[in-house]
């Protein structure tokens, strides 16, 4: 079967049809969520912050393996917050699940408890809900990086921008960029706006700057980076520096197995950007699954240290499945990817991000698709 993308003959717009009812079959046992799916979820939560526990504990001791435990439970925060906001968890048949419900996750004074991040919820839930996964790798896509971004700069120095923003991602581009696009949600717009790292980070004459430092960024450094560390003053202010340390390596390790497991799921040559805007819910479901990737991960450990990525397709295509029902039905897509002839993305991590360089870095081009050929089908 030629390019699912490119499809020209009736015969191959059926077969598209048919896995599209075939998916949405599939998916009709997404709302029907058990006990297993919140034990299974909790058990997570648990071990996370045992090791937080752990981690913070003995951060004033110089050692890797504090800073380590610390990231991997802001990783699992991550994860909480990306699946709560998404309504996983708003209703399991037995189970009282209101603090994990997108409408209380997080939430005002929840948000020190729940999901410590640079950014507010609801620019979360604007920009990656509405605008990752209704625009996938489409010119309204917000979760897109344009690869100009890094071409600006001698192809040496490429590396070091792209070090540099995997480190410092959250507050130094996407907190101010989806607040900006939250701001002006409802206008009427062709693509996303151009984001100005200096004008939108420092530039304190901007209400918009002020107000992003004073109610997200204080915050987040008043409580990680300042009053925890300080605990340790009881033992030593070399222990209180130590810890501090401790939480900024735990801060960058965390930014960058982010931006390895999130940022390498939509890009590489073998990963199509749209020209257009979906038609059609036969469109929708054909670009969740090529404009995405999955990763090759081996048990619930890996899992976690991937943000549960390695399900990513799966998600894009029910984003209010539990991290249980992603995991179970993910068998299910890719047989179904393969009968009808759609490629299904599933490889180690390293591979992909080697490829998501070589469109940061060495100038490989992504193709540039329309689905104009399934317009009709709604």
């Amino acid at each position: 079967m030629p390019n699912m993308l490119e499809v020209t003959t009736i015969s191959d717009i059926e077969s598209l049809r048919q896995f599209s009812a075939a998916i949405q079959k599939l998916g009709g046992k997404i709302s029907h969520k058990t006990v297993k799916d919140f034990l299974h979820m909790r058990r997570i939560r648990w071990l996370s912050w045992f090791a937080a526990g752990v981690g913070y504990a003995t951060a004033w001791l110089p050692n890797p393996f504090s800073v380590l435990l610390i990231a991997q439970h802001n990783i699992v925060d991550f994860m909480m917050g990306h699946h709560a906001c998404h309504g996983a968890y708003n209703k399991i048949s037995g189970v009282n699940t209101r603090r994990y419900r997108s409408d209380v996750f997080g939430k005002g004074w929840r948000r020190y408890r729940d999901w410590l991040t640079w950014w507010e919820p609801e620019w979360w839930m604007h920009a990656h809900n509405s605008c990752h996964h209704k625009h996938i790798q489409d010119p309204l896509d917000l979760d897109l990086i344009s690869p100009e971004t890094f071409k600006v700069v001698p192809k040496f120095f490429r590396y070091l921008a792209v070090a540099f923003y995997s480190c410092t991602w959250p507050f130094m581009y996407y907190a101010p960029y989806i607040q900006r696009e939250f701001l002006r949600r409802g206008k009427s717009r062709s693509e996303a706006i151009a984001f100005k790292p200096l004008a939108h980070v420092f530039n304190f004459f901007d209400p918009i700057v002020r107000s992003l430092w004073l109610k997200q960024y204080l915050p987040v450094i008043l409580i990680k980076f300042i009053a925890l560390p300080s605990m340790f003053l009881v033992i030593s202010p070399g222990a209180a520096l130590t810890a501090l340390a401790t939480m900024l390596g735990a801060e960058i390790i965390n930014n960058i197995q982010g931006f390895i497991c999130h940022r390498s799921s939509h890009y590489g040559i073998d990963i199509p950007q749209f020209t257009n805007t979906v038609n059609g819910r036969t469109d929708y479901i054909v670009r969740q699954v090529v404009g995405s990737t999955n990763y090759k991960s081996f048990n619930d450990f890996t899992h976690v240290l991937h943000g549960y990525n390695m399900f990513h397709i799966e998600h894009h295509l029910w984003p209010s499945a539990t991290m249980l029902q992603l995991k179970n039905y993910q068998p299910e897509v890719a047989k179904l990817c393969k009968q009808y002839g759609l490629p299904y993305h599933n490889e180690l991590v390293f591979k992909r991000l080697k490829k998501s360089l070589d469109i940061y870095i060495s100038g490989a081009q992504q193709p540039m698709m329309s689905t104009v050929a399934l317009q009709a089908q709604h």
